[in-house]
């Protein structure tokens, strides 16, 4: 499918890649953008078996609510997976994220509008896709994100 460009939007071409180095990558694939459903379910498993529950009863239970509110309904003694405060939107999440990866906490924002077949309004860079690029780790560690070939 073909993303059209909202008005609002800045379309990244070859030279507005961000010519520098990051200390670390985070991705919003939360299934309102991206289709997580796989990889929700692979750490949902793995959480499941760490706390000794049924994984085929337990993960039709996960769908459709924050993460958070499945544990707190599970009931589980001595288990609370609530890091943050505040959710999404607000930046809780993602500060502590960078916290953890030892990486200050600022951040450059692309939109990817794979999946969206109609405008999507955002004041943030946008790609239509990830395909094009390519990562290289700089010889003092540091990401930098690159258009491929």
């Amino acid at each position: 499918m073909t993303a059209r460009m909202p008005a609002t939007a800045t379309a990244l071409s070859r030279s507005d890649l961000p010519d520098r180095g990051f200390a670390a990558f985070l991705f919003d694939m939360d299934g309102t953008i991206v289709d997580s459903i796989a990889a929700a379910e692979r750490v949902w498993t793995r959480w499941a078996r760490r706390h000794g529950m049924d994984v085929t009863a337990f993960l039709p239970t996960i769908h459709g609510m924050r993460g958070v509110e499945t544990v707190r309904r599970l009931n589980l003694p001595g288990v609370d997976a609530e890091d943050v405060s505040h959710g999404k939107p607000a930046p809780d999440c993602f500060v502590l994220a960078a916290t953890r990866l030892g990486a200050a906490a600022r951040a450059s924002m692309v939109v990817i509008t794979a999946t969206h077949s109609h405008a999507l309004a955002t004041p943030h860079a946008s790609l239509a896709s990830y395909a094009g690029l390519s990562l290289r780790v700089d010889a003092d560690g540091a990401l930098r994100v690159m258009r491929a070939g």
